[in-house]
């Protein structure tokens, strides 16, 4: 991994952020085109903020320096992404400060068409005292599947027709969920909360997929992938489905998957 971290660094030395306002992340990224807007949001300036900060750059900072861990098992990138070393090696991390709330993980293309994996030291905060670095381990898998299914799928673009969107975010975020929990630790795909989950994401998405009205289609749109992390149902009922696959079929099974892409996923996993 390429690491990126002046800007966190500056912001935990107590810098002045403003040469930074204007960075492309903020200025001229997948993340403000969605905004509409530069999307610099000034961090708290306070000591303990600060303080808090540093804490979570130095625990972000050992997870990306250690990724993947000793312990990860790599034979799904090995089996789906054949040369996925290769592309951890050249992707970029960026420590930096200043994202809106909730994005304390994002991927983001440059102006020059290199994807970045965006991490907010500040919106990491709320991690500490938790397991903070198992967390960030769970975020680069899944963040780092985004980078690999995008580039499998060059171009594709999410911002198109209602259902073709619902598909996307069916697709990638249903694969990135999925490597995420895993990377975290041992998965009870079967128990009574996951199996509750799943008949409920299931059943959102049957509704989403069969709305016509375009004003509840902006609402399931956006509950799609957003909210709390059983909350986004198509995120959800693609993690749930993928993960069935991967039982029922072993990596053949999702390697299958991600060679059919997102055209029609959604509709797969009612």
């Amino acid at each position: 991994m390429i690491l990126h971290d002046e800007l966190a660094k500056l912001y935990v030395e107590g810098g002045d952020l403003t040469p930074f306002r204007e960075a492309w992340y903020f200025a001229d990224s997948d993340l403000s085109r969605e905004y509409e807007k530069n999307v610099f949001t000034l961090p708290p300036e306070d000591k303990e903020t600060r303080e808090k900060a540093g804490q979570a750059y130095e625990s972000l900072l050992s997870v990306i320096r250690d990724f993947p861990s000793p312990d990860f098992s790599a034979a799904l990138y090995d089996s789906l992404f054949p040369r996925w070393r290769e592309t951890l090696e050249d992707v970029s991390v960026d420590l930096i400060a200043g994202l809106p709330h909730p994005h304390d993980a994002v991927v983001c293309t440059d102006p020059a068409g290199k994807l970045h994996i965006l991490l907010d030291v500040v919106r990491w905060i709320y991690m500490l005292g938790y397991d903070l670095e198992g967390n960030a381990r769970g975020i680069l898998a899944h963040e780092l599947f985004h980078v690999l299914l995008l580039e499998r799928w060059p171009g594709e673009e999410e911002k198109t027709d209602y259902l073709t969107t619902l598909d996307h975010i069916t697709f990638h975020e249903g694969f990135a969920h999925m490597v995420q929990l895993c990377a975290m630790g041992p998965v009870d795909w079967h128990s009574e909360k996951h199996t509750q989950f799943k008949a409920d994401s299931r059943a959102r998405l049957a509704l989403a997929l069969a709305e016509t009205d375009p004003e509840q289609q902006t609402l399931y749109r956006r509950e799609a992938n957003q909210g709390s992390w059983y909350g986004k149902y198509a995120a959800m009922a693609g993690m749930f489905y993928l993960a069935g696959q991967w039982e029922q079929g072993g990596t053949a099974a999702l390697r299958a998957a991600v060679e059919a892409g997102p055209a029609g996923f959604a509709r797969k996993c009612l």
